[in-house]
Formats: C-alpha cells, sequence, structure tokens
C-alpha cells in the first residue's frame, strides 16, 4: 500500500500532542531533537512521494500496462501523476486478483515489491544527507554591508545571526552614527521562501506613522525591497522586553489593561485606503486563497470549503474597515515589566478590529482574563464584541495559518527553501489548525 504524507503528519501531530510526549522520558530527550526526529521522518516521506517515488512509479508503468491486460480489466481513470496513476491501476488490479491465475498473481505482487523496494531506497537516500536538522547555511552581512543601507555616517558592529524556525532571516547589530537611532539594532531580511508576500519599504512606513501616533511598536529605520543581494529588508531599533506566556498574565493586571489600551489605540486608526470592513476583508481573503491555490502541493477539500465559506458569510462584518495587525497575539508581543510593543507588521492590512481580538482571545482565556481585557479595550475607545463575528474569524485563523503552513512544509521536499525546523513546525501547525477548522465547520 504506498504511504500517504498525510498520514504520516497526522501520525507527528498524535505524537506531538499525545498524553506522553511531556513525560520525563521524552524531556530528557529534549523538545527539539523530538520535534526533530518525528518531523524528519513526516518530511522524508513527503520528499519521497513527490522528488523519487514518480520515477519509480514511471518505471514500471509498462509492466502494470499489461498486468492490467492479463487481469482482464477496462480502461482506468488517467492522471498525470505517475504515482497516482500507480494507485489507480493497482486498485482496479487488485479488485480482478481473485480470478486470475497464479502467474499473474506473481506479477502482480513482484511489481509492488519493486514499487516499495524503490521508496525505501527513496527514504534510506533523503534520511542520509538531504533532511539533516541543521539550519541553512546564510552568510552574514558584514557591517559594511549593512552601513550602506542606512548611510554614509553610520558605523556598524558587533554583527550577529539569530537562528530560528522562521520564515525571515535576523541579524542584530549595534549602530553609532545614525541620526535619532543609536544602540541595538536588527536587520530582518527575507529567506528563501516569502511566506507573507509583504513589502518590507510599506512595513517601514507603516511603522514610522504608528511611532507618530505613539502606539508601542518598533522603531523603523530603513526599510527597501533589495539589499544589494536581491533581499528586501527592514531595518528597526530592538525593542525592550521579552515574550511571555499567557500564565505569565495572571496576577498582572496592568499587563492586560495595557494591551487593551494599545489594541484600542491601533484600531482608532484610518484604514490604508477608505473602504467598509467587509470589502477590506475579503480583499485579504482573496489575496490568500489565490496564492494557496497557486502555491499548493495537495488539494484540501476542508481548506477551499473554509475559503468559500469566509466568502459566502462576509455579510457579518458591518462598519468602516480600521487598520489590524493581522496577528494579533502573545508571540507577537514583548513586555518590558508591564508595556507591551507589537511586533512583526508584515500581515498588517485594513480589516475589521475584531479579527486581532480573536488572535489574541485564547491566549487571554487561558488565565480567565478575558472580561477584563474587552472592558479594557471598550473603555479606551475599541469597539463592541460580538462572539458571531468571533467565531467568523476564528474560522479566519484557521484558514489563513493552514494556507501558509500548507505551503511552506511542501517547499521543504520541493527545495523551495532549506529550513528544516521550519518545515518541520510548519507540518504540525497545519494539521493542528485544519483539525480545528473541521470542528468549526462541522
Amino acid at each position: 500500500m504506498l504511504p500517504n504524507p498525510s498520514v504520516f503528519l497526522a501520525a507527528l501531530r498524535r505524537e506531538l500532542l499525545g498524553p506522553d510526549f511531556f513525560s520525563p522520558e521524552r524531556l530528557a530527550q529534549g523538545w527539539s531533537q523530538v520535534i526533530a526526529t518525528r518531523g524528519g521522518e513526516v518530511l522524508a516521506h513527503l520528499a519521497a512521494r513527490n522528488l523519487r517515488l514518480p520515477a519509480v512509479a514511471a518505471a514500471l508503468a509498462a509492466r502494470r500496462q499489461a498486468l492490467l491486460s492479463s487481469a482482464g480489466a477496462t480502461a482506468t481513470t488517467a492522471s498525470s501523476d505517475p504515482v497516482t496513476q500507480h494507485v489507480l491501476e493497482g486498485s482496479v488490479i487488485a479488485a480482478l486478483l481473485a480470478n486470475c491465475p497464479d502467474p499473474v498473481v506473481g506479477e502482480a505482487v513482484s511489481i509492488e515489491a519493486e514499487f516499495l523496494r524503490g521508496y525505501e531506497q527513496a527514504l534510506e537516500e533523503i534520511r542520509a544527507g538531504a533532511l539533516e536538522a541543521t539550519a541553512p547555511e546564510i552568510p552574514t552581512p558584514t557591517a559594511e554591508q549593512i552601513a550602506g543601507l542606512i548611510g554614509p555616517a553610520a558605523v556598524v558592529t558587533n554583527v550577529r545571526r539569530k537562528f530560528g524556525a522562521t520564515a525571515n532571516e535576523l541579524f542584530f547589530f549595534d549602530l553609532e552614527g545614525a541620526a535619532d537611532f543609536k544602540g541595538p539594532m536588527v536587520l530582518r531580511r527575507k529567506g528563501e521562501l516569502d511566506v507573507t508576500g509583504g513589502r518590507p519599504s510599506d512595513e517601514c512606513a507603516l511603522l514610522q506613522r504608528l511611532a507618530a501616533t505613539g502606539l508601542s511598536a518598533p522603531r523603523a529605520l530603513a526599510g527597501g525591497e533589495d539589499d544589494g543581494g536581491g533581499k528586501p529588508f527592514l531595518i528597526m531599533a530592538c525593542s525592550r522586553g521579552e515574550t511571555i506566556a499567557p500564565a505569565h498574565l495572571r496576577n498582572h493586571p496592568a499587563r492586560i489593561r495595557n494591551l487593551a489600551r494599545e489594541l484600542a489605540k491601533l484600531h482608532s486608526l484610518k484604514p490604508l485606503r477608505a473602504k467598509s470592513s467587509r470589502e477590506a476583508f475579503i480583499e485579504t481573503v482573496h489575496s490568500f486563497w489565490n496564492r494557496w491555490r497557486a502555491e499548493r502541493d495537495e488539494h484540501w477539500l476542508l481548506l477551499e470549503a473554509g475559503f468559500i465559506w469566509l466568502e459566502r458569510n462576509a455579510s457579518i462584518l458591518d462598519g468602516d474597515a480600521s487598520l489590524v495587525h493581522g496577528d494579533f497575539n502573545l508571540r507577537n508581543i514583548l513586555f518590558d515589566g508591564g508595556h507591551p510593543t507589537i511586533l512583526d507588521w508584515e500581515l498588517s492590512h485594513d480589516g475589521h478590529p475584531q479579527e486581532d481580538l480573536s488572535f489574541l482571545e485564547p491566549d487571554i482565556d487561558q488565565v480567565e482574563g478575558w472580561e477584563e481585557f474587552l472592558a479594557a479595550y471598550q473603555e479606551h475607545g475599541g469597539q463592541a464584541y460580538s462572539p458571531e463575528i468571533s467565531r467568523y474569524f476564528d474560522i479566519w485563523t484557521c484558514v489563513w495559518r493552514a494556507s501558509m503552513s500548507a505551503c511552506i512544509y511542501p517547499g521543504y521536499a520541493r527545495g523551495q527553501h532549506t529550513s528544516f525546523l521550519f518545515a518541520s513546525t510548519q507540518a504540525i501547525e497545519f494539521f493542528r489548525e485544519m483539525t480545528t477548522l473541521s470542528r468549526l465547520l462541522g
């Protein structure tokens, strides 16, 4: 039977979310080691399925056709994918095999055995070299290269790279000689795979606009579409603070109130273009929908249904559009004591304010602080909360995250990017979001 990559991805998710994953025995291995091992096996199967098996199946096509004739089969459904065709023809042969003579049965077994040997060989080759759990080799820009993006008086020192399971490349450095900017800075460049499709020059302009309003966001120095090596870039001052887990909001009402104030301030800003929240949001839905259709590796009926549902139920959205962050959760917020700074504005767009509320609600709910947050949000001018609209954006959260993950994790197997860790985490993210989506749409 042909191994299905989707089954392996689901199995990986089950392993990671199982009751014994955080047992002492598992923890002794180290979380990163476990995810690398499980994720590596998943990606090995994906790579074998997409890169090696088509050639194996194609080499057996003539023998399968002869076997179909020997078994007395009529024409089968045709597929442009050799592996899919192998499965289709195998299903036809299997239905007839009970009435075939021994030589035909023996040939059927021989073909499947050779196919599986090719599959195992492909897995061994991929495990041996193509799927090592290492970060991609990315050259660190020189101090002179970074200074050239800033200005002639800039003095850049202490350049170092930050590694992680992200789509972007991050480099920290120290800066002198630039007006209004001094000290720790960060250079963010687009990685091998452009996940968001956003333009750093637009994000830079947005951050500079936000700075003028007093909203707590990173201070942007420069942004453009070419850093001299063909990569879009954004240079910002490092923000003080650290990301926190939801549990660290417990018994810290100032953090909840201050975060609510900043979000209300954001939603009071005029959109980039005047339109209704419904019109603005449907543009965002279509943007993700079109990208998923163009870049997907597998057709997922549930995800297609999610996009259709969002389009058909958008009439629930009311009022004028406002500026929204687009991925407003605790992973994108630094706290310096009780003061929050909102990071990562790549997905910011015109839309409905409750999109950001729906992203944040699961985090705040973990400490039973949602009512307190909403009260502070509305006290500072935030819009009224609607449970019905919240469900709409719960579905949107699953759809956009799954659609992005569905392009990222197969991209590793296809050679579009070399970030093993990013692909592994996105494979898990994809099935987590799809499972939630099935429950919300069901």
